[in-house]
């Protein structure tokens, strides 16, 4: 693997283990571009955006945990396939904190861009997130 495709999936994994998992979005202003894109219909364009919405989700769990499948990188694409745990212990889309964990499968495409991440495609099991956790359709 070219130095600049490790350099990239070195990037990414710290946006999951420390800025995520470790709950340390101070990291995310070192790491991502001021107007970073998460392809999601509920985040707004930009870095400040990602960050408020994170946090919100944030208050309602544990710090997650997560397990990587597969790492893949090539050029300035890095795709990451992964497990997400952890437990709510907040309201989270009208349902009270119940102890519930819950076990998410993931993937992410992240595009890099002059070494910040620029980009993320993210695709997740939201409907058994929502059924571990006793979140209905209904309520969100």
């Amino acid at each position: 693997m070219d130095e600049r495709a490790e350099r990239n999936k070195r990037l990414v994994m710290r946006h999951f283990l420390e800025a995520v998992g470790e709950r340390k979005p101070e990291v995310w202003l070192s790491i991502l571009h001021a107007d970073y894109v998460i392809h999601h219909p509920w985040v707004k364009p930009g870095r400040d955006s990602y960050m408020a919405a994170s946090s919100k989700y944030w208050a309602a769990i544990s710090a997650p945990k997560y397990e990587f499948l597969h790492i893949l990188s090539e050029s300035d694409l890095v795709m990451v396939h992964y497990i997400e745990r952890a437990t709510l212990l907040a309201p989270l889309f009208g349902v009270e904190p119940n102890g519930k964990s819950y076990e998410k499968g993931g993937f992410g495409l992240y595009r890099i861009e002059d070494g910040l991440m620029r980009e993320g495609w993210n695709q997740e099991d939201d409907l058994g997130f929502m059924k571990q956790l006793g979140i209905s359709e209904y309520q969100l």
